[in-house]
């Protein structure tokens, strides 16, 4: 399936990382499950049309995964051309001194948003991620050609249902 999205800038940081990892159990060794993180329907409510398939990819190496929320909605002509449908990606990683590293050396690109985690922020001017506690939950909608601005609350609200169902500890 094509996915036609900008990759998040900050190298090494979550989807990054994750698109090259294979299929997976649903869960790491900490217990977390990310499809459980997001259910169908809500995914379904944030993107304005029924989720009607989940995927899983992780990677080994940081602990990192991602449950693809997959639609057959096609935003555009284009997209329909190019059998790619809206998708959102939730990605959640542990927190670890090579993630902290790349967030505090591009704080540049990073555009904050108050009152989510123990700190948010807005990346690609429509990409959100929030850290709470050694967590790091991520959200990315592919192939939508909508305004900026609906992209970015759309991804916040994912995170915003997302974060209260982090481990803790």
């Amino acid at each position: 399936m094509t996915r036609l999205a900008s990759e998040f800038v900050v190298a090494g940081m979550l989807v990054g990382a994750i698109v090259l990892g294979g299929a997976a159990p649903p869960a790491n060794a900490s217990g977390t499950d990310v499809c459980s993180l997001l259910t169908r329907p809500e995914a379904s409510k944030i993107l304005g049309a029924k989720v009607v398939a989940t995927s899983r990819k992780s990677q080994a190496s940081n602990g990192a995964q991602e449950c693809t929320y997959k639609t057959k909605k096609f935003t555009d002509k284009r997209f329909k051309q190019l059998k790619a449908p809206l998708e959102l990606g939730l990605t959640w990683q542990p927190m670890s001194a090579t993630l902290r590293s790349n967030i505090d050396s591009n704080r540049s690109k990073l555009n904050p948003i108050a009152g989510l985690g123990d700190e948010a922020y807005v990346i690609n001017d429509f990409d959100v991620f929030a850290i709470q506690g050694q967590n790091v939950v991520q959200s990315k909608i592919y192939n939508w050609d909508t305004g900026v601005g609906t992209l970015e609350s759309k991804n916040e609200q994912a995170v915003r249902t997302a974060v209260p169902r982090l481990p803790t500890g």
